[in-house]
């Protein structure tokens, strides 16, 4: 079965598009909250899709007749609810991948651009790490 919450998003989802068409004309922001909702819904369907798999993976088998069959059964439903999750999540990531087609939003120029300003170098002490590792060796402070 499929959650009613996917349902309800598919249906909106839907009629945000329906209402949108033809896409090439729609504004931006409809472009957007279209490409955000669409995401959203195949995110419901991931979550939906791994709450059937979590049934399939934690079932253990009762000791009864009964038991055994109606397990069995509900085995059967959770693997179908699963199947079906999965159909509706690869349409539902294609409609958000066609809807990602339709482009970015296109961003505003700015006025003013501001650089970062950097921290002022450190001091130099003028010698570098070779530099003083050629004193200590001229030295001979290191003798093996």
């Amino acid at each position: 079965m499929i959650p009613a919450n996917v349902t309800t998003a598919l249906t909106s989802l839907q009629a945000q598009v329906a209402a949108a068409v033809p896409l090439e004309q729609a504004s931006a922001p409809t472009i957007a909250a279209l490409q955000l909702n669409a995401a959203a819904l195949v995110v419901l369907i991931d979550n939906a899709v791994a709450a059937a798999a979590d049934d399939l993976d934690t079932w253990d088998a009762p000791t009864q007749p009964e038991g055994m069959i109606s397990g069995i059964n509900e085995l059967v439903g959770a693997a179908q609810d699963q199947a079906n999750l999965s159909l509706l999540r690869g349409v539902c990531g294609r409609a958000a991948a066609n809807l990602d087609q339709l482009g970015p939003l296109p961003t505003v120029p700015p006025t003013q651009i501001f650089a970062p300003v950097l921290p002022p170098p450190p001091p130099e002490t003028g010698v570098s790490f070779m530099g003083k590792f050629q004193r200590l060796l001229a030295l001979r402070a290191f003798r093996f």
